[in-house]
């Protein structure tokens, strides 16, 4: 991933193909019923057949008449096809939580979000359940994304350094007009480009949440003159993230549960000298 292109993986994506191949034609599909299955396994080659069928009628039996509220914006044929085409290399039935059973599929053992659930009147898809797993796993993407966002910024804060672009480090994300004291600036003609491109723009601190680079906030903390921590937290606490995330400028990575509010720059330079709190170390 980089700091400009930082994409869905295939299997990210599969979720989005197969309910939107479902949702483009949901008006249709809105008198049938969810249907129940003897059993996990025939709930999941349901909805396998659904899905190559290209059967909106099937789609809402089987998902349920309420499985537009998984639809991000956007599919891609491509993303049906590798849905498919791992259901047919491989297809596993796993233990959820409770009595719940997933659907696992691929040798890399992609997970169906919505988990499949016992009733007295036999096994259906939980779709409460997938939208609440959905959630979860949008959160694990954006932090992961910020994560890998924080390196980027230190590797560019390493260029910035060696340029002498500045007095030592950036103190910002954004240069002033007119100068280079942030990571990015607009080049002129025939310049160097800076080390961050435009997208920094998106990390602000204030940031609409609407805008925010993957659901995260950034900012450069100057502590001393060779001391100085990289921030990136949630914009919206528990929805589009849980952790906030520090990067110091000893080359140490730490987490801890956003409350929403910013460090300040004395307890974070307590993190220099070893006075961790409650945050915790990632490994690098």
């Amino acid at each position: 991933m980089t700091i400009w292109t930082i994409g869905w993986t295939v299997t990210r994506r599969v979720l989005i193909a197969i309910a939107a191949t479902s949702a483009m034609m949901l008006a249709s599909a809105q008198g049938h019923a969810q249907a129940v299955y003897p059993n996990p396994g025939a709930a999941a080659d349901a909805l396998v057949e659904a899905v190559a069928t290209s059967d909106d009628q099937a789609l809402a039996r089987v998902l349920g008449r309420d499985y537009r509220s998984l639809v991000p914006d956007g599919v891609s044929q491509d993303d049906i096809y590798a849905f498919l085409g791992a259901a047919a290399q491989q297809r596993t039935l796993m233990a959820g939580a409770g009595n719940a059973v997933l659907l696992s599929v691929g040798v890399h053992g992609w997970t169906f979000p919505v988990p499949m659930v016992p009733t007295a009147r036999g096994w259906h898809f939980d779709l409460a359940a997938g939208r609440r797993e959905i959630s979860r796993r949008a959160m694990g993407r954006n932090e992961l994304a910020a994560i890998d966002v924080l390196f980027q910024l230190a590797t560019a804060q390493q260029d910035y350094i060696a340029r002498g672009a500045g007095q030592g480090y950036a103190r910002k994300l954004v240069s002033a007009r007119g100068t280079t004291d942030g990571l990015y600036w607009p080049a002129a003609d025939g310049e160097p480009a800076s080390p961050v491109g435009p997208a920094a723009w998106a990390m602000l601190p204030d940031t609409p949440v609407a805008d925010a680079f993957y659901g995260y906030r950034f900012s450069i903390v100057p502590i001393s003159a060779s001391r100085y921590a990289m921030l990136a937290w949630p914009a919206q606490p528990r929805k589009s993230g849980v952790h906030m995330f520090v990067y110091l400028s000893s080359s140490r990575m730490l987490e801890r549960v956003s409350d929403g509010r910013i460090p300040t720059a004395s307890s974070l330079n307590a993190l220099f000298d070893g006075v961790v709190g409650d945050w915790r170390e990632i490994a690098l």
